[in-house]
This record gives C-alpha cells, structure tokens and sequence, in this order.
C-alpha cells in the first residue's frame, strides 16, 4: 500500500478503530507509515488491535475511549496528542451495532449518538 501514497511523518485517530473496517483502516495506514491512535471500548480487543499495528511496525497509540463520553474524547485525544506531536486526521467509524427497529428508545438514541457526535 505505501506505494501508493505516503503517510510518513502523519498521524490519525480511528474510532472503533480495534476491530472491523477501523482496524482495517488503521492497518492501512500503518502501512502507509501513518501513526495511528484506535479508540475502542473493549479493553482486551483494543490490545489485540494494538498488537496487530505494532506487528505490523506501526507507532500506535490504544485508547479505551467511548466516543459518547466528552471527557473520554478529550483525554484520549490528548494523549494522542502527546505521543504523536500532532493529529492530521479522524477516521470517525465508532458505532453501535443492532437492530434499528428491535431496539428500546434508550437504546436508539445512544446508538444515534455515537454515531454523529464524534
């Protein structure tokens, strides 16, 4: 992939980034030479993640952030922030999966929100 284009020297934050299309993504970068920050909720799947990129040479940084959590957002921003020096993009991909019309209003209205706050 990094010979399509070059990422060297760049930095992203990927939420949802510790599994599915976000690791996908994170991986993507990685191997553009982007350093990547993934933001997940399930601490033992963001490790993994985490362990992925590296294996893959990636700088990474692994945050257990929920994006619906302002102070959340805010801390694992900034420890990107001071890892990397800098954050050029945001690959917003966090969500919550189910079934739209199945679920308790409660429900609905979170899975609204992570999904277009971030």
């Amino acid at each position: 992939m990094k010979n399509l284009f070059d990422l060297s020297g760049k930095a992203a934050v990927i939420t949802g980034g510790n599994g599915g299309i976000g690791l996908a993504i994170a991986q993507a970068l990685v191997e553009a030479g982007c350093a990547v920050s993934i933001w997940g909720r399930n601490p033992e799947k963001t490790k993994n993640a985490e362990q992925t990129l590296r294996n893959l040479g990636g700088k990474v940084h692994a945050a257990i952030c929920d994006v619906t959590d302002r102070d959340a957002v805010e801390t694992a921003f900034a420890e990107a922030i001071e890892k990397f020096g800098r954050i050029d993009g945001c690959i917003a991909n966090a969500g919550i999966g189910g079934y739209v019309m199945l679920c308790s209003s409660i429900h609905y209205t979170r899975l609204l929100y992570s999904s277009i706050t971030v």
